[in-house]
């Protein structure tokens, strides 16, 4: 009920149909099943790259794993495969999903393509 009416009425206002588009309110429940951090806002209310960023410098990894369910199965999953010689590809369509599942990986080898890897 707290996150509910929590982000200055913003998960209220969609789940109550409140919100005027459709597909924004689609977007932002992908982005809050994703990660609550996805849908973090600025002083302003706007969500912000920066201030992901930004975040992701300053917080505890493990952290971000408690916060979501989805990065706990995906942390377990990963360190099972490798601890049996697998390797693994995660895709993602958000480069900020790709943000902080890099920052809790960190400590494992790794290699992150996306539409900023520069051409070798």
């Amino acid at each position: 009920k707290e996150y509910v009416e929590s982000e200055g009425g913003r998960v209220a206002s969609v789940l109550s149909g409140e919100t005027a588009s459709p597909l924004e309110a689609i977007t932002w429940l992908k982005k809050l099943c994703g990660h609550p951090q996805l849908v973090c806002r600025n002083a302003h209310g706007e969500e912000n790259r920066e201030l992901l960023t930004n975040h992701l410098q300053e917080v505890d990894p493990n952290d971000l794993v408690r916060e979501s369910a989805k990065l706990r199965v995906l942390v377990s999953l990963i360190r099972r495969l490798q601890k049996s010689g697998h390797r693994t590809l995660i895709f993602s369509q958000s480069t900020m999903m790709l943000d902080i599942i890099q920052t809790v990986l960190e400590p494992l080898e790794f290699r992150r393509i996306d539409g900023q890897t520069k051409e070798r």
